[in-house]
């Protein structure tokens, strides 16, 4: 019943099944998406599938439950890992990979994972790549545990990690301008002074600072894209023998462990051990000049470009470990930016 002064005309109503709009130049069941027309009474698109996912019908819609999956794009509604579920994924922001075949182990063991042609093994965006990742049971069977990045992270843990950075990054702001405020207020004339001269030694650096040096090939990148870190524009880091050589091969510079497994805090409180050549996947660098140069063994300083990065990338200490841990001591002291992995050769310049 309709309510008082309200009408209602169905024939001029445009949209139905999923979202989608009406098509009715052939009959009143057909809908249009973006990627396909669909045929409500028979479950199927009547157009050949522009995306195809192998293993299934060019036909087929929804994964041919329309039930259970919706498809707002018409684009591809696909199985995950293990093919316990499904997963309405937009081609348009994510990159996919699927199983070639049913022939996968975990990496590093002998033990296969329950995985068929066509599912999906990773996705990746701007806020990097998610692969199918695989644990264990007591019983030693294969358990499908989610898409994660090489931190370990989903994407849902990436996203509210950039949240709380923001959140963070906002508060900190909010104190420092207080602080900058009470200052101004109890000596003005010595507050503008200190402020000049700041900005002229901020400007005498920058003029110092030469053009990227030529003997290093800038074409090669790694950056995955994806959000840019919302702090300072540049930071600074003393090369080692080890990072001079491969900029000068043209491959940016890696962490003593790519692939190790410390965290963060052990990297800002072990980084300096033997033992992290084995185990420190993390790269010190420092938004201070100056600390850099304390480190300078010979081999040269750079400038790196933190807009070229991809926030996901980078850490910083004072603003994510608790002012009780020994790592937001040594991050805050040294104003350390903590880089996962490797930096592009795109991001960075040779200052000396």
């Amino acid at each position: 019943m309709l309510e008082p002064g309200r009408s209602y005309s169905a024939g001029n109503y445009r949209y139905g099944f999923n979202g989608q709009e009406k098509s009715s130049e052939l009959n009143d069941n057909l809908y249009t998406a973006e990627y396909w027309e669909y045929d409500s009474r028979i479950v199927r698109r009547w157009n050949i599938d522009p995306k195809p996912t192998v293993g299934i019908s060019p036909y087929s819609a929804f994964n041919n439950n329309p039930i259970f999956n919706s498809d707002p794009l018409g684009d591809t509604a696909v199985n995950e890992a293990g093919g316990a579920h499904t997963v309405d994924i937009n081609e348009k922001i994510n990159k996919l990979e699927f199983y070639g075949s049913s022939d996968y182990n975990i990496t590093g063991t002998t033990t296969k994972v329950p995985v068929q042609p066509g599912q999906l093994r990773s996705f990746s965006n701007n806020l990097g790549t998610f692969t199918a990742n695989w644990t264990t049971d007591a019983n030693g069977a294969a358990v499908f545990s989610g898409y994660k990045n090489a931190k370990g992270r989903t994407i849902e843990q990436v996203v509210k990690h950039l949240n709380s950075l923001t959140y963070r990054t906002a508060v900190s702001l909010i104190s420092w301008g207080m602080s900058e405020n009470e200052k101004y207020n109890a000596d003005p004339l010595a507050y503008n002074l200190n402020l000049s001269t700041n900005m002229l030694m901020m400007s005498a650096t920058e003029a110092a600072i030469p053009s990227p040096y030529l003997g290093y090939n800038p074409s090669v990148t790694l950056s995955e894209g994806g959000e840019m870190f919302f702090g300072g524009n540049f930071a600074y880091r003393a090369l080692t023998s080890a990072n001079a050589e491969t900029l000068a091969a043209g491959q940016g510079i890696l962490a003593k462990a790519p692939n190790g497994s410390w965290t963060l805090e052990q990297h800002l409180i072990q980084g300096s051990s033997p033992k992290s050549f084995l185990n420190n996947p993390w790269i010190a660098t420092s938004t201070d000049i100056n600390i850099a140069k304390a480190f300078n063994s010979g081999n040269g300083i750079i400038r790196i470009d933190l807009s070229q990065m991809p926030a996901s990338s980078m850490e910083r200490g004072w603003m994510s470990l608790p002012r009780s841990s020994a790592g937001y001591h040594y991050s805050i002291w040294q104003q350390e930016v903590s880089i996962f992995g490797q930096v592009p050769q795109t991001a960075i310049q040779v200052i000396k």
